[in-house]
This record gives structure tokens, C-alpha cells and sequence, in this order.
């Protein structure tokens, strides 16, 4: 019961749906059926995952935009239905019309029943294809007086249209024919002009035919992959080709042709602001056309910012042309001849016109409008760069000749200049005579004084040796004196009453004391504390030792009245100088005051220094009085 009730239900839904659209019909004088939106009915299978049985049960819509612009990752189902009213059986062929369809399913129903399913596209085998064909076509089991249903799966991965056909095979091997002659007339025009320019390359060692020879193989290129060429001769088993090529080569094209076009305008003839934004309109186009590869993605825009440099560098040759740049002409005619063939073309894949083809030399011609635009472009442009050669070289032969003018011009001057040289030379011959003889009486002369000159060297030289040898003497008797006017002012602030300001001048930092302590510490050698040892190195500390035997590490302050210090050496050292000095009489609030330090702790250090001279008093020598007072402090 469910069962048929959900039969009735698909059998209504279909009767709506055929109802709702033009049923085709072919009689004997049928030989191509041209489909248009008015007879074919639409679902789009977002997930791309649904069946020929899961479909039939959905609503089919009007198909809206033609039969182009399909979404990448989208399946989509075309339904139609056909009656054939013809009593004679013709054998029948279904043709994609675009080649880069991956995978394209065909299923044929009569009263309900599937009777014909075939698959074809370039994901498809291509052993198990029956036609060797750059298209993908499959034959139908059409009968006479025989009515149909067909439902048709498009599903690929790049921008592409839905175009297809239905024809009998003598039709299709007419069109064939004739559209393999006419696409071996466009390539191998192509070709001759690619070997043409790889000559004059060789010969002339021009940038502008290297140029000119890319753009001519990114049409190859785009050519090939736009009508399945490529894909059915060349790279048959690697699908990736087109993938990469559908997105690279229309980059390269653009950009080719713009390096091009720039080498061909140079100089003058072309301005500084036309050429920024040509570069810059170039750059953008490839930029968008990137973006299309990497996010999967098709937007009309792309196309026509492509047209953006084509424009501006037909605007550039029409200025140079009215400038008196003659190859212009064949440029502007190239560029127009490219601009119909894309326009053609690109207002055919928006669906904005149409041809409808009465036979098969018109079909290719509406197909391949812009092939033939390119084969008009190309030769126009190949005879433009012989144009220019031929300007160029005239250019050339004008300013050779001008130089040759130049030249002759020249060439009397430069006899005229001949003759002057040669009276100058006679001239300059005598007067080299004359100051010959004056330069011997000269020579003579300076002989003479050259060698009084050298007896006064040598006094001079004798002078030099014995004032270098008074400047030495008097320079040891100034360091002497210097030695002695320091160690005057060492003694002086050591034993005479002298303000801190003026002892700070021979001892004003730490480093200036330890140098003291250093100079009479071990003056007499180096003997370890711990183990008698006598050989040592330097310590972690400025002029500290280390122990060789044990490692015991003596700072210079250890074992003197300088050890573990809590104020400044050079203030303590000024203390010792002034106690030795003054004894108990040592005001030590002046001190303190003097040195920015508490009385307690000059009073303090005070005591600790007279307690050593009590304990120390050897020597009555007040130098070596300090000396001992220092470096053997009381317990």
C-alpha cells in the first residue's frame, strides 16, 4: 500500500514537472537538435550526493542564465523529454559540448524505465570511450516512433558550462571534420608564427620577439586547454594539465602581452602614467585570477578587469599612431580584431547572445570566434613588428646618414687641424731646441747647488743626532724630577697637615690605595698564610693572590687595618695619615666633618690606628711608621 501510494505520488510530481516544460520532437528531417532553456528543466544537487531514483522525485525549475556558469562542487540535473516521430531509425550520438567536464552521466527512460545509462568526462576511462574525440560522446539507443525521458548529471571542479547536443552520427562526423581541418589551420598558423619570431630572436637579439613568441604559446596553451585539444593529444592521462593551465595560462597571456606591448611603445611614445597603470591593472587581473584558483570561485568581474590594459594599450597606439609612429597602425588593427573575438566570446558564456548555427562552417565560425579573432590578431601583429623593424631601420639609415654628413664635416675640420698641427709641430721643434740648451747651462747650476745642499745635509743630520741626544738626557732628568715632585707630594700629604680636597689628588679612589697596599705588601715576595708556599697567581680580586699548592685566595686588604673596612679606603687611608700625624690630637669632628662620615666612626678608626702604632713602634722613620701601622694592625 506504501508503496504504490508513494508511486502515485512521484507519477504526480513527474506529470507536473513534464507538464511544465516543452517537449522536444525529431522527424527524417532531423539531423541536430539545438537545446534551448524553454525545453530543459533544472535541479541543483548542492552536496552533489543524489541519484538518478532520488531526483526524480524533486521539483525541476525553469533553467535560469542559459547553460553556463556552473558552481564548482555543485551537481546538476538537466531533465527533458524527446519524442521521436520519425519512422526511420538513424543512429543517434549525445556530444558535451565542453570539454572540461570531469564527469557527465546520461540516463534514458522509456514508460518509466531506465533503459540506457552512460558516463563519460575527462575523470572517465578514456579506453572505455567509443568516439576518439576532443569532446565527450556517447551514442543513443534512439528508436523510431519512440518517446523518451533523459536526466543529465554535470559535475566538475572547474568553471564550465552545461552545452550539449543531441545528433545523428553522420552529422557529427561532417562537423568533426570539418572542425579538426579548421583547428589544424589555427594551430599550425600559431606554430609557424612561434618559429618565425624563435628566428628573428636568434638573428636580431631582440627582448620584443621573445616576448612577442611567450604571448603567441600562452594562446597555444589556452587554446588547447579551451577546446579539449591538449587534453585528447597531448597530456591524455594527467588531468592535473588543465587543472593548472586553466588558471596560468590566461596570467601568462596578459602578462606576456603587456611586456610586449611595452617593448613595442618604448621611449617617448609611450607615458609614464599610461604605463603605471597598465602595469597596475595587469597585476590586479592576475591577483583575481589567483584568488579564482585558490577559493574555486568564478566572478564576471575577473574578465573584464582583463579588458582594463587591453583598452589602455589600444589608446596608447592610437596616440603614438596620430605622433607619427606608422606601425602603429597594425597594432591598433590586431588589438581591435583580439578585443571583438574575447567580447564574442565572453558575451557568449554569459548567455547575452546566441548563434544559432545553420550548418556546420557557421557553427565552428560562431564557436571559435575568438580563435579566428586570434589568427587575424597574431598576423596583424607579426606584420606589425616587421613594420616597426622597417621604421626603425629607416630611423636608423636617417641618423646614419645625418652622422655621415656629421662625419664629413668632420673630416675637413680634421685636415684643417692637420695643417695647424704640423705648424705647431716645426714651432714647437724649434723652441724645444732652444730650451734644451737652457736646461744644460740649468742643470749645471743646480749640480752645483745640489751639492753644496748635500755637505749642509750632513751638518744637519750631525745637529739632529746631538739635539736627540740633549733631548734625551733632558727628558730622563724631567722624569726624574716628576718622580721626585710625587713622591715630595705623596710625603706631604702623608705628614703634612693637608685638607682631604688636596690629599684626594694623589689618592682620590679605592684602586689608588689598593696600589699603595700592593707596592708595599708584598714587596719583599709572596708567602702562603696556610702552606709557606711562595708561587702564586692572580686572584678573583684586583691584586689579590692565589695560592699554586693550596688555592687560598689573600685579597690585598687582608691582614692590614684596611680589612673589612665599612666606609671608603681613601677616606680611611686619610684618617691613618692624619692619626700618625697628630696623634691624640686628632680633632675628630673636624674629620667627620671634612669627610661626610660620623664622629663615632672616625673616633673609632682613630682608636684602632693608635692602638697599632702603641703596638708597632720599631721604626722612628714616619713613612715606614705607616707602612708597619698598616699592614700590621693590633688584634
Amino acid at each position: 500500500m506504501k508503496k504504490a501510494l508513494l508511486s502515485f505520488i512521484l507519477l504526480f510530481l513527474y506529470s507536473i514537472v513534464s507538464a511544465s516544460q516543452v517537449q522536444l520532437n525529431i522527424d527524417e528531417s532531423t539531423d541536430e537538435l539545438e537545446f534551448q532553456n524553454e525545453y530543459v528543466t533544472c535541479y541543483v544537487d548542492s552536496a552533489g550526493q543524489l541519484g538518478v531514483k532520488d531526483v526524480q522525485g524533486k521539483k525541476f525549475n525553469k533553467l535560469e542564465g542559459g547553460f553556463v556558469n556552473l558552481k564548482i562542487g555543485s551537481a546538476y540535473w538537466l531533465h527533458f523529454s524527446l519524442n521521436s516521430a520519425s519512422t526511420k531509425a538513424k543512429k543517434w550520438v549525445f556530444e558535451v559540448l565542453d570539454s572540461h567536464q570531469e564527469v557527465v552521466d546520461v540516463y534514458m527512460f522509456r514508460k518509466d524505465s531506465l533503459v540506457y545509462h552512460a558516463k563519460t568526462g575527462q575523470l572517465v576511462n578514456d579506453e572505455s570511450r567509443i568516439y576518439i574525440h576532443k569532446n565527450h560522446v556517447l551514442d543513443l539507443p534512439i528508436l523510431a516512433n519512440d518517446s523518451l525521458q533523459f536526466y543529465i548529471r554535470f559535475k566538475s571542479n572547474l568553471v564550465g558550462s552545461m552545452l550539449f547536443k543531441i545528433r545523428t552520427n553522420a552529422n557529427f562526423s561532417s562537423y568533426a571534420f570539418k572542425e579538426y581541418y579548421y583547428l589544424g589551420l589555427y594551430y599550425g598558423i600559431l606554430f609557424l608564427i612561434c618559429l618565425i619570431n624563435i628566428v628573428l630572436f636568434i638573428l636580431l637579439k631582440q627582448r620584443i620577439y621573445l616576448f612577442y613568441l611567450v604571448y603567441v604559446l600562452a594562446w597555444v596553451l589556452l587554446s588547447m586547454i579551451d577546446d579539449g585539444i591538449g587534453k585528447h593529444l597531448i597530456w591524455r592521462n594527467y588531468n592535473w594539465v588543465d587543472h593548472i593551465g586553466y588558471y596560468l595560462a590566461k596570467p601568462i597571456l596578459i602578462s606576456s602581452y603587456v611586456w610586449y606591448s611595452l617593448n613595442f611603445f618604448r621611449g617617448k611614445q609611450i607615458n609614464r602614467k599610461y604605463k603605471r597603470i597598465i602595469v597596475a591593472s595587469a597585476v590586479f587581473y592576475i591577483v583575481l585570477q589567483i584568488c579564482e584558483s585558490v577559493f574555486n570561485y568564478s566572478s564576471p568581474l575577473t574578465t573584464w578587469v582583463m579588458f582594463i590594459p587591453l583598452i589602455i594599450i589600444l589608446q596608447v597606439a592610437f596616440n603614438s599612431y596620430n605622433k607619427g609612429f606608422s606601425p602603429a597602425r597594425f597594432f591598433i588593427l590586431g588589438n581591435v580584431f583580439i578585443l571583438m573575438g574575447f567580447l564574442i566570446r565572453f558575451l557568449q558564456d554569459l548567455a547575452i547572445i546566441r548563434f544559432v548555427a545553420y550548418d556546420s562552417l557557421v557553427a565552428i565560425m560562431a564557436v571559435y570566434s575568438r580563435n579566428i579573432g586570434v589568427i587575424f590578431e597574431v598576423v596583424t601583429l607579426t606584420l606589425a613588428l616587421g613594420d616597426r623593424f622597417r621604421f626603425v631601420k629607416l630611423q636608423n639609415d636617417k641618423h646614419q646618414e645625418i652622422l655621415m654628413k656629421e662625419f664629413a664635416e668632420k673630416e675637413v675640420l680634421q685636415e684643417e687641424v692637420i695643417v695647424h698641427l704640423r705648424e705647431n709641430e716645426a714651432l714647437k721643434d724649434k723652441v724645444t731646441k732652444e730650451l734644451e740648451g737652457k736646461v744644460k747651462e740649468r742643470t749645471v747650476e743646480l749640480q752645483f747647488k745640489s751639492d753644496e745642499l748635500e755637505e749642509l745635509n750632513v751638518k744637519l743630520n750631525e745637529q739632529a743626532k746631538a739635539i736627540n741626544e740633549m733631548n734625551r738626557l733632558l727628558d730622563l732628568d724631567n722624569y726624574k724630577l716628576k718622580n721626585q715632585v710625587k713622591e715630595v707630594s705623596s710625603n706631604r700629604a702623608l705628614f703634612k697637615d693637608v685638607p682631604f680636597e688636596e690629599f684626594k689628588t694623589l689618592y682620590p679612589d679605592k684602586l689608588s690605595v689598593l696600589r699603595f697596599l700592593n707596592d708595599h705588601k708584598w714587596q719583599d715576595g709572596y708567602t702562603c698564610r696556610k702552606c709557606a708556599n711562595t708561587k702564586y697567581c692572580d686572584g678573583n680580586t684586583r691584586y689579590s693572590r692565589r695560592c699554586t699548592k693550596c688555592r687560598y685566595d689573600e685579597s690585598i686588604t687582608a691582614f692590614t687595618i684596611f680589612h673589612k673596612c665599612k666606609f671608603p679606603l681613601e677616606q680611611a687611608f686619610y684618617i691613618v695619615s692624619k692619626t700618625i700625624r697628630l696623634g691624640n690630637d686628632l680633632n675628630t669632628q673636624l674629620v667627620s666633618e671634612e669627610l661626610d662620615l660620623r664622629k663615632n666612626t672616625v673616633w673609632n678608626y682613630k682608636s684602632k690606628v693608635l692602638a697599632t702604632i702603641d703596638a708597632n713602634k720599631k721604626s722612628r722613620n714616619a713613612e715606614n711608621f705607616i707602612v708597619i701601622a698598616v699592614l700590621n694592625p693590633a688584634d
